[in-house]
């Protein structure tokens, strides 16, 4: 078998290839959207443009490049000290990697720059344009810092932090057999780049002191790993389900009532929901009752009396905090139905009420 080095006119030409096949496969994958840029370009660049540059696309920023600077420093804190703010996308505030996860990642960035700056490894120079580029949909939220940094938005990200992690789990490891398998740890050979587990390996079936460095190392491995497993299992299970489920609309509770109002002989057309503050969205509750197009939203509760005189039972659904809306359809319709609607996931907190008018009723003037 050849195992002889690639030379520099091999290395190139599959570096062109591997360039040619990532471009091509990157083009194809993004051809829907292509197609969907090319029919509405405005809607197409109206995201990123906003974040860029406020929602008037030609208005710049006052300090931008301050709050540019800004960001590159709060996207580095991202993964380790803290997170995004979207309740929707992750733990609010919380670094997107566990503590032990966060150290490796700091380690690989430390070990990268070493490697970069005492070994002139251009490669870790590739790693670290890699992640700032991945980044940058992030970092370049200039209107809206607050939006930064975005899980979403930092995505690409993933491979390279895995990747940086990896390295210096690995040099830990290396190290660490180095250490009790093969041979005392010494200034100079912690500093050799070149060890690797596999070149351990090699070197600790050939050696003569067998030693527990396999069984150590192995335990230590396993043990970082189950670390990391257990706290990203409590996070993304866990932490995070609670969190959301107290932040959420719940927009399906509501278009599951829709549904049993329908399934009782009412019609989705007599059914209403008043407007309130920070509270769930309309549209939402449209898709889950099963009819996109539908509106149910009404100015005010005056406008039920809009309603009256209809020959089929009406339904009203009012935020649980707006008791002059429920004291107003109290008083004009004191035969209907009021229920108040909660459920474990909202900790037995009232989402919404709901009014059930009977059919043909009238307001009572009083």
């Amino acid at each position: 078998m050849d195992r002889r080095r690639p030379g520099r006119e091999e290395q190139a030409s599959r570096l062109l290839a591997d360039t040619v096949l990532m471009v091509a496969a990157s083009a194809l994958v993004f051809m829907p959207l292509a197609r969907y840029a090319a029919e509405e370009p405005q809607m197409f660049l109206f995201r990123g443009m906003s974040r860029l540059a406020s929602d008037q696309v030609n208005a710049v920023p006052p300090n931008a490049l301050l709050v540019f600077v800004q960001n590159i420093v709060n996207a580095l804190l991202f993964f380790n000290w803290r997170g995004d703010s979207v309740w929707v996308n992750t733990i609010p505030g919380v670094p997107i990697l566990d503590s032990l996860s966060g150290g490796l990642f700091v380690l690989g960035v430390s070990w990268s720059l070493y490697s970069l700056v005492r070994h002139r490894d251009v490669r870790q120079l590739h790693v670290g344009i890699f992640l700032f580029f991945a980044m940058l949909p992030s970092i370049m939220s200039v209107a809206y810092p607050g939006e930064n940094p975005s899980t979403v938005r930092m995505g690409a990200a993933i491979p390279i932090v895995a990747l940086l992690m990896a390295t210096a789990l690995h040099a830990v490891l290396a190290r660490l057999w180095l250490w009790v398998g093969v041979a005392p740890p010494n200034p100079a050979s912690l500093a050799v780049q070149s060890v690797t587990i596999g070149s351990l390996l090699k070197a600790q079936k050939s050696s003569s002191n067998i030693g527990f460095g396999p069984l150590l190392v192995g335990v230590f491995a396993i043990a970082v790993i189950g670390s990391i497993w257990k706290s990203n299992l409590e996070a993304y299970f866990t932490a995070y389900p609670a969190q959301h489920t107290l932040s959420s609309q719940h927009a399906s509770r509501f278009g599951d009532v829709i549904k049993g109002f329908e399934a009782f002989g009412g019609l989705r057309d007599d059914a209403f929901i008043l407007p309130g503050s920070y509270w769930v969205d309309w549209r939402l509750m449209a898709i889950e009752a099963g009819d996109i197009k539908w509106r149910p939203i009404i100015e005010n509760v005056a406008a039920a009396r809009t309603h009256d005189g209809r020959p089929g039972k009406r339904l009203y659904i009012v935020h649980p905090e707006d008791r002059t809306s429920l004291d107003q359809l109290r008083q004009w319709y004191p035969q209907s139905t009021f229920t108040v609607a909660a459920f474990p996931e909202t900790m037995g907190q009232p989402l919404f009420v709901t009014v059930e008018v009977p059919p043909g009723a009238l307001a009572v003037s009083r």
